[in-house]
């Protein structure tokens, strides 16, 4: 390569970087990254602490009012073809407060509900969402949670 190409691509790459840094950064302030180059883990959901864990949970609750049955979905039996690494963030992002759960049109709900009872296998009528904090003591061999703390309980749909 000539030298002035060299200065060439050089001055154009100069010019056009903060072009597309500024064209994304408005994009994207207005809707998702329009082209995500990277997908990065979900952010961590075990909290060590001196001699305990906490380990944050999201359940899907099926829901039958008339034999008071609930059954428990993990967002993984409900959501298989999300990978395990944006899982949480999805769940953040998705089902994280009422608002954004109301702001679900009325087919979301009912394809949600039908969802949950094909993946159990069960009758229901009523779908919440469940979060919680499971908390852990620092001994090994106890599988048993200290406690369970719910942090919220959202319903995505009752009946």
């Amino acid at each position: 390569m000539r030298r002035k190409t060299i200065k060439r691509v050089f001055l154009f790459f100069i010019i056009y970087l903060p072009i597309q840094y500024a064209l994304v950064g408005i994009v994207g302030y207005y809707q998702s990254e329009p082209w995500p180059a990277f997908v990065f883990p979900g952010f961590k959901n075990v909290f060590v602490f001196e001699g305990s864990y906490e380990i944050q949970r999201t359940r899907f609750e099926l829901v039958d009012p008339g034999s008071d049955r609930i059954t428990e979905l993990t967002p993984r039996q409900f959501f298989p073809d999300v990978p395990n690494t944006m899982m949480s963030g999805f769940m953040r992002a998705k089902f994280s407060d009422d608002e954004t759960i109301q702001s679900f049109d009325e087919s979301t709900k009912q394809w949600l509900l039908q969802r949950a009872i094909d993946k159990a296998d069960e009758h229901g009528t009523d779908l919440h969402i469940h979060h919680a904090v499971i908390y852990l003591s620092g001994d090994p061999t106890s599988l048993e949670p200290d406690s369970i703390v719910t942090t919220n309980r959202f319903t995505i749909i009752e009946q």
